[in-house]
């Protein structure tokens, strides 16, 4: 398989809590592209991301970067791997409800679903098509063997 799945890996009331709490951020984003992104790591402070990373954490591991990235309409992402920083990708869906801005990794189109989970090793070209109607959030979280 060309990725792992896990539906409802995050339930669908804290997907929504976690938009609400990234558009209480406002003015704190970094801005990617014409994206805009936090990084949980750099909240220290806020609980909320601190349960949610305990969620990514993996044994062997460790998570290089973690955030929740907004898509405004029309954004995409060309064809693509994260291997010159990361050696797993994953992606949560936070919302359904948009056009395009699906995730196609090498080739397979992935149904966004609040809350599913997929991961992916990062040399996998993937990609995110455009975005046609409304507005997209993902939870992304990438990890980093260092000891390689």
């Amino acid at each position: 398989m060309v990725y792992k799945e896990i539906k409802n890996f995050l339930t669908k009331e804290l997907c929504e809590t976690l938009i609400k709490k990234f558009k209480s951020y406002n003015g704190k984003y970094i801005k990617f592209q014409n994206r805009f992104l936090i990084r949980l790591k750099h909240f220290p402070e806020d609980n909320l991301f601190l349960e949610v990373i305990k969620k990514y954490e993996k044994p062997n591991i460790p998570i290089k970067n973690i955030e929740i990235l907004f898509w405004p309409l029309g954004e995409f992402h060309i064809l693509h791997d994260d291997t010159i920083f990361y050696d797993i990708t994953t992606i949560t869906y936070l919302n359904e409800d948009y056009e395009g801005g699906r995730t196609v990794v090498e080739g397979t189109e992935i149904k966004p679903e609040i809350g599913k989970f997929i991961e992916f090793d990062s040399n996998k070209k993937h990609l995110v098509t455009q975005l046609t109607k409304g507005q997209r959030y993902v939870l992304l979280c990438w990890y980093k063997n260092e000891n390689k």
